[in-house]
């Protein structure tokens, strides 16, 4: 699913981010520094189906691998720049910062075509958007729970299935508020008739439409406690 972050994953990202920002120049730092925050949030946001790390050893190859570090592609394509640094993601190109060019930042699709050497000098950029928990109101009655959910623009929201959760499916036609059922299966069904209550974990994936490239998919997981009165 999206980027409920595993301990493994937590800990090898800083490195990851760490080895793009060693031996920069003095000149592309800036230019790093306005691409750091859209690095961060690409990791964090990025839909994990098609996720992928992103890297420059220092020279005019940027690299990539899976989030698990598989399929490690060390020369994915050229960037051109004879010493680029700094890798950052959207939803639909890759950045990096030109040392070789005055501190410029470069940009190319997410397959590696399209290089463009000449983005202009102070680049920024906006922030990725997703989706976030609000409310939730349950229903002690029927042992069952509405969830809200924000979301920044349309798209399709799905509650996956568990051993202890229903799974449920709805689509948010434009920026706003959308609910999901929360509703209970097996195991927690069963502690809800025995002892009225029960613990389980709502995973939310949400998944825009449209080309905004500063919204973007993401999964989510929330704790709840189920209640039904007798």
């Amino acid at each position: 699913m999206g980027p409920c972050q595993s301990t493994s994953e937590r800990t090898q990202r800083p490195a990851l981010a760490t080895r793009a920002a060693t031996a920069v120049p003095r000149g592309a730092r800036l230019a790093i520094a306005l691409l750091a925050p859209l690095l961060t949030l690409t990791l964090i946001l990025a839909p994990r189906g098609e996720a992928f790390v992103y890297w420059s050893g220092g020279d005019e190859t940027i690299g990539r691998a899976n989030l698990d570090g598989t399929g490690a592609d060390e020369s994915y394509f050229t960037a051109g720049a004879a010493s680029a640094a700094g890798v950052a993601v959207d939803a639909s190109h890759i950045y990096w910062a030109n040392a070789d060019f005055a501190g410029t930042i470069g940009r190319a699709t997410l397959d590696g075509t399209g290089v463009d050497e000449s983005f202009p000098w102070g680049v920024a950029v906006d922030a990725l958007r997703s989706f976030g928990f609000g409310k939730v109101k349950p229903n002690k009655n029927r042992g069952t729970a509405k969830l809200t959910l924000k979301v920044p623009g349309p798209g399709d929201l799905e509650l996956a299935k568990t051993k202890r959760v229903r799974g449920a499916r709805e689509r948010a036609g434009a920026a706003g508020r959308v609910k999901l059922p929360v509703q209970p299966r097996g195991k927690a069904k069963r502690e809800l008739k025995v002892r009225g209550k029960a613990k389980v974990e709502a995973e939310v994936t949400y998944t825009p439409d449209g080309d905004d490239p500063t919204i973007v998919a993401s999964t989510l997981t929330k704790a709840l406690k189920l209640v039904k009165r007798g």
